[in-house]
C-alpha cells in the first residue's frame, strides 16, 4: 500500500470516528436534555411523609357495637412488622421477584417479561418493578406513553434512594387498590376473607397478591373462575421462588376460594349513619372525617339500631346530634 492509500484511508477513518463522536454526543445531548424535562415536571418523593390516605372511619353504639362505617376509600393501615411473611413473600414472588436487589428497575425482569410474551402471543407477565407501580400509582396518570414511562422509571429511582426496601413494601401493601373499594390489603382481607390481615393462610394470601394486576377482572366476587386461575398462577410462582414447598403449593391449589359472609353493619342505622356522616363533614370538614382513622361513639345502643332502619331526614339529624366524641380505639364490649 503506497503512501497515497494509507493517507486517504487515515482521512476517511478519522472522518469516520468524527461522525460517530458527533452522533453520540448529539444522542447524550438529546436524551439528557429530555431527562432534564421529564424530571422537571417530577414531584419531590419525600412528599411521600406527609401523606395521609383515607381510611374508614367506624361508627359504634354505645354498647361498643359497629353500627355503621364510611370512607372515600376503605383502608386499614398496617405497618411492617404486621403484615405477614407470607403475604410478604407471595406479593415479591408474583409482582417483583428480583425486589430486594434492584434499584428501581429490573432490567432483568423486563427481559424476562417480554421473552415469556413473546412466546405466549400475550401479555402474561409485566415488566414493572413494585416501586414503579407505586410511582405510577401515586404520582402518575394511567396514560400509556413513552414520557410517561420514563418519568415514572426516573420517579422509581428516586424512592428507592430515599426509602427502604422494607418502607416501599409497606406503602405498597397499604395503598394498592384491590377491588369493590378496598384498598390495601389489610382492607381486602378483611372484605374477601372476614380475617385480619396476619391470619391469612398461603392460597388467601396469593388471591390477594394476584389482584393488583387487574382487581375486577381477577375478583373472585365477579370472576370466580378467572381469581382460581390467577390465584393457582400465584401459588406456582410462589414455589417456583422457593417461599413453599411443593407439597404445600400442591395442597393450597386443592382448596377452593371461600369468601367471608358478607356482613352490612350499616343496615342497621343506615340513615343515621348517613346522616352523621353529613352532620360530621359539615362540621369538621371531609378531610377531617375521611383522612385520619376515627372511631366515633354514638349515644345510642345496639338494639335501637335496629328499630331505626326505617328513620330518616330531621329525625336522623337529631340522632347524629348525640355524638359523644372521638376515640383514638374501640372501648371494649360490655359482658
Amino acid at each position: 500500500m503506497n503512501n497515497a492509500m494509507r493517507s486517504q484511508l487515515k482521512r476517511y477513518l478519522s472522518s469516520l470516528v468524527f461522525v460517530f463522536l458527533l452522533c453520540l454526543s448529539i444522542a447524550v445531548g438529546a436524551t439528557a436534555g429530555v431527562l432534564f424535562v421529564y424530571n422537571s415536571d417530577l414531584p419531590q418523593v419525600n412528599s411521600l411523609e406527609d401523606y395521609h390516605p383515607s381510611l374508614i372511619t367506624e361508627v359504634y353504639s354505645d354498647d361498643a357495637q359497629v353500627i355503621g362505617s364510611f370512607a372515600l376509600e376503605r383502608r386499614i393501615v398496617v405497618t411492617w412488622d404486621q403484615i405477614p411473611k407470607v403475604v410478604k413473600d407471595a406479593i415479591t414472588s408474583v409482582e417483583d421477584q428480583n425486589f430486594y436487589s434492584h434499584w428501581g428497575i429490573d432490567f432483568y425482569g423486563i427481559a424476562r417479561a417480554g421473552l415469556k410474551d413473546l412466546m405466549a402471543g400475550r401479555v402474561v407477565e409485566g415488566g414493572s418493578t413494585l416501586t414503579q407501580q407505586l410511582s405510577k400509582n401515586l404520582f402518575l396518570t394511567p396514560e400509556r406513553s413513552f414520557r410517561r414511562k420514563i418519568q415514572e422509571a426516573m420517579l422509581s429511582i428516586q424512592i428507592e434512594r430515599y426509602y427502604r426496601k422494607q418502607e416501599i413494601l409497606t406503602m405498597y401493601c397499604n395503598l394498592h387498590f384491590m377491588g369493590h373499594g378496598q384498598y390495601g390489603f389489610a382492607a381486602a382481607a378483611e372484605f374477601y376473607f372476614g380475617k385480619e390481615l396476619k391470619d391469612l393462610n398461603i392460597e388467601e394470601a396469593a388471591l390477594l397478591a394476584a389482584l393488583p394486576r387487574s382487581p375486577i377482572n381477577y375478583s373472585p366476587i365477579l370472576h370466580p373462575e378467572r381469581a382460581l386461575t390467577r390465584r393457582n398462577y400465584a401459588i406456582d410462582r410462589m414455589v417456583a421462588e422457593r417461599k413453599i414447598t411443593v407439597a404445600h403449593g400442591e395442597e393450597a391449589k386443592s382448596h377452593p376460594i371461600k369468601l367471608a359472609e358478607k356482613q352490612r353493619p350499616d343496615e342497621l342505622a343506615p340513615y343515621f349513619v348517613e346522616e352523621l356522616r353529613r352532620y360530621l363533614e359539615k362540621k369538621y370538614g371531609t378531610f377531617a372525617v375521611h383522612e385520619g382513622e376515627s372511631f366515633l361513639y354514638a349515644q345510642r345502643r345496639h338494639a335501637e339500631g335496629r328499630q331505626c332502619r326505617s328513620a330518616g331526614g330531621s329525625s336522623g339529624v337529631r340522632q347524629a346530634a348525640w355524638l359523644a366524641r372521638r376515640r383514638s380505639k374501640p372501648r371494649e364490649r360490655r359482658r
